[in-house]
């Protein structure tokens, strides 16, 4: 398992000791409420054990490797303006990706509200 993974799943543990309920946990460390009663619940049952997570079900994560180049695009392509923002995002992903995260955990949080805002813009 990688550290971030355990380090998150550990905050997720530390933050229920201090009695905060699951939704806050949640939203203070960027997961949903479900997966902070998945680590609570495994290390209830069976402690520093439980949260080493176990074998995956599903096809493994392909191995991703990033040249110190292609890095440094990805990174200068996620910090573009909005004209890039498809592309950053695919940057971000990617990054998150290889530190261990999920698509999900790189998505933005907050989705656009009005329906104009939705729309590409015309050329």
């Amino acid at each position: 398992m990688r550290a971030p993974q355990f380090a998150e799943r550990a905050r997720i543990v530390l933050a229920c000791a201090s009695g905060a309920p699951h939704a806050r946990v949640a939203v203070e460390i960027g997961v949903t409420a479900a997966t902070v009663r998945k680590w609570r619940g495994k290390f209830a049952a069976e402690g520093m054990v439980g949260l080493e997570g176990g074998v995956r079900i599903g096809r493994p994560k392909a191995e991703l490797v990033l040249s110190e180049a292609e890095r440094d695009q990805l990174v200068r392509w996620a910090r573009r303006a909005k004209a890039a923002q498809l592309l950053a995002l695919r940057a971000k992903i990617v990054l998150r990706c290889e530190e261990g995260g999920t698509n999900k955990q790189a998505r933005p949080r907050h989705r656009p509200t009005s329906p104009k805002s939705r729309e590409c813009p015309r050329r």
